[in-house]
């Protein structure tokens, strides 16, 4: 039987694009010392200086790999389902996403104009769109914080924005500063990206925890997601390395991969039964 993660954990389409080591790479190492914390100039300045810093989604970045391990956990905290999942990526039209678990395996292959797949037949776990963004982009794009209302947690709108660890609401454009923030992001005194909460509707918090600096890139190393307070997913990123030629050998599809359904959720498309999950 398959498992996946609570019905009600859905995909914020605004947040992601439509809007997912036991041995680290040798390119990823522990954030020593990570940039100074995002607070300079007003807090949407603050906010766009942390997605800079933060992720794989920036313009002109490379093509690159990420592999992590993952555990589903039920109420009381037990693992239900553990596996791995790994991405190649290039592009939102060139990917490789490999979900492999105990009950559910599946591959996908984006190529230009269609989504191949091998392995099990369906939609893949919801688990997937978290992994691939918690851990390629934990933050919402700079074009997202850019266009929205950001404002320093219990500050009231136009007061000047804090100098040390401290949490930023993210609201759509003209959405009352009185109303749930769509995110709220916090740091902690050394600049790094502690925790994200999806807050309308509110469907999850991330725990972000040992952060790595990959060539500039900064992504956390664990991540505890949980629902109204109840652990739902731990997960370990493996390793991130840029591609290699041996790493393009692999976004062949093989010759029985089959056409995608295009009522399922895939990375980069829009279906009539889920926003994309893409790395934005």
């Amino acid at each position: 039987m398959r498992t996946s993660l609570p019905a009600n954990l859905r995909p914020l389409c605004l947040l992601f694009g439509c809007v997912l080591a036991v041995a680290a790479s040798p390119n990823a190492s522990l954030a020593q010392e990570p940039a100074s914390p995002p607070s300079t100039v007003n807090p949407t300045s603050s906010l766009l200086q942390a997605a800079q810093r933060y992720g794989l989604n920036q313009p002109n970045t490379r093509p690159w790999r990420l592999k992590a391990s993952f555990q589903l956990l039920d109420a009381q905290g037990n693992p239900t389902d553990t596996g791995t999942f790994e991405l190649l990526w290039i592009s939102q039209l060139q990917y490789k996403q490999i979900y492999s678990s105990r009950s559910f395996t599946q591959t996908q292959y984006g190529v230009p104009g269609q989504v191949l797949f091998t392995g099990n037949p369906g939609m893949v776990p919801q688990a997937a769109f978290w992994l691939r963004n918690l851990f390629s982009s934990p933050m919402v794009s700079q074009i997202v914080i850019s266009r929205s209302q950001v404002q320093v947690r219990g500050a009231a709108p136009g007061t000047p924005p804090i100098t040390g660890p401290g949490c930023y609401d993210l609201r759509a454009a003209r959405q009352p500063a009185n109303w749930v923030p769509l995110a709220t992001y916090c740091f902690d005194d050394r600049g790094n990206l502690t925790t994200f909460t999806v807050g309308f509707p509110r469907i999850g918090d991330a725990t972000y925890t040992r952060p790595l600096d990959f060539d500039g890139h900064l992504l956390p190393g664990d991540v505890l997601m949980q629902q109204n307070g109840v652990p739902v997913l731990r997960a370990h990123l493996e390793s991130v390395r840029w591609f290699t030629d041996a790493d393009r050998s692999e976004m062949q599809p093989p010759p029985d991969a089959a056409p995608w359904h295009p009522k399922t959720p895939v990375v980069g498309r829009t279906t009539s039964s889920a926003p994309p999950a893409s790395a934005h």
